[in-house]
């Protein structure tokens, strides 16, 4: 994962080089990430725009550290699922049906 477009250049770079391994990169270019992304309301005087971000960021840790689980193996489930079918997490199973795979076209 890359954040922002400033730290994207270096990275190329390496894979041309061919000093970097990678399969797959994702880059996330919104400035002050996801709290100013392309579904955030954009009608702000850019005075306003700080105090905006820094609510939303407040508002979405609050939220998330409200919520009763936050991490999804320890959803019920997801637990049931593991006892039932697929063993165990990074089992055999787990790895074939849940891991994915790249390959050239």
């Amino acid at each position: 994962v890359v954040t922002g477009l400033k730290n994207v250049e270096p990275v190329l770079e390496r894979l041309q080089a061919g000093t970097l391994d990678l399969h797959f990169i994702e880059v996330m270019t919104c400035p002050e990430g996801c709290v100013s992304g392309g579904g955030q309301p954009k009608l702000l005087r850019d005075s306003d725009v700080p105090e905006a971000y820094a609510k939303r960021r407040t508002a979405t840790f609050d939220h998330d550290k409200a919520l009763p689980k936050r991490k999804s193996h320890e959803s019920a489930a997801i637990q049931k699922i593991y006892a039932e079918f697929l063993d165990k997490p990074n089992g055999h199973k787990a790895h074939e049906l849940l891991h994915t795979t790249y390959r050239q076209c």
